[in-house]
């Protein structure tokens, strides 16, 4: 009984792996006739059990996807502040008498404002950005002014960046959400293993109280997939004794050198 399948430390495998060995038995099973050979329920409850838990395999990502976009545009709308900083500095040092009303509207606020902002956390920044906003829904007068300057374009062009930056953490948001809880990836995995063991001794169990059924064809195909997966454990054992020994050898060296 027990060299009907090819034995595999299912806990050393590593979990995309060990997830793939269970979605490929499950889908190549189905193609077959499991009534015809006595299996039908047990691979049913094999499944039934099986699929729900197998997300929870999935590797945690430790940086989000979204990460490096919102971090180039914050970086953006940093220079862009700065960018509207300098253009407010010119427009007072030019002077144009024609000018001089509008900039006194709004230059005031601005420089007090922003004149700290690329160096300020995201939450200050947020709402700094939120009050400038609010400021140009209020006063009409500063509004026409910064349109009139061109000052309008920067506060336009930061306002396309928050929105980006917005849809980005909510996505960015859902990705962390969709990643397994901690803690239930060991639990699942283990789950996962002890059902694996139990469709194999079902089997097993099956091919001993029915011999005149042929289960030479699915024991060979689960085989070949546990050939597989104990092949892969052996490379993975073998590159670390590698490493181990390079590892080893280079702290020798440093040692001797000393």
């Amino acid at each position: 009984m027990s060299k009907t399948f090819i034995k595999v430390r299912f806990d050393r495998m590593h979990n995309e792996e060990f997830m793939l060995l269970c979605k490929s038995l499950m889908q190549s099973i189905e193609k077959y006739d499991p009534n015809a050979l006595g299996l039908e329920e047990t691979f049913r409850n094999f499944k039934g059990r099986v699929e729900p838990k197998l997300p929870h395999l999935k590797v945690k990502q430790r940086k989000m996807p979204q990460s490096d976009s919102i971090n180039e545009l914050r970086k953006r709308m940093n220079d862009l502040v700065t960018a509207l900083l300098l253009y407010v500095k010119s427009l007072m040092r030019a002077a144009f008498s024609e000018q001089t009303e509008s900039i006194k509207q709004c230059s005031d606020y601005i420089r007090f404002n922003f004149k700290e902002f690329v160096h300020q956390g995201v939450f200050t920044q947020r709402a700094l950005l939120n009050n400038l906003k609010n400021e140009l829904d209020r006063n009409e007068e500063m509004a026409k002014a910064c349109e009139e300057l061109g000052i309008m374009r920067f506060v336009q062009e930061i306002n396309v960046s928050r929105e980006k930056i917005k849809e980005l953490e909510n996505e960015r948001t859902k990705t962390k959400l969709s990643q397994p809880e901690a803690g239930t990836t060991l639990i699942a995995k283990d789950q996962l293993i002890s059902e694996l063991k139990y469709l194999l001794l079902s089997i097993e169990r099956q091919i001993l109280t029915h011999p005149e059924t042929d289960h030479t064809f699915i024991v060979n195909l689960i085989n070949s997939y546990l050939i597989d997966a104990r092949a892969q454990l052996r490379n993975l054992a073998s590159r670390r004794k590698t490493a181990k020994a390079k590892a080893e050898k280079k702290k020798a060296d440093n040692s001797s050198i000393e």
